[in-house]
């Protein structure tokens, strides 16, 4: 915890900065790789589904 109190100012300064600069940006790409995200889990539990249905039919 040698962090003096200046230097976290100083770091949380700059976190906010970087935050408004790239926070739009960010948010897009984050949104987009969300969607990306979504749609793969979907196919995947389609997919468990698909096969827990085979498995039952098959028993």
């Amino acid at each position: 915890m040698g962090m003096s109190f200046f230097t976290r100012t100083l770091i949380l300064k700059w976190q906010n900065m970087f935050n408004l600069l790239f926070a739009h940006n960010f948010g897009r790409q984050l949104a987009r790789f969300g969607g990306l995200f979504r749609k793969t889990r979907e196919l995947l539990e389609r997919q468990v589904e698909l096969r827990r249905m085979a498995r039952g039919k098959s028993n």
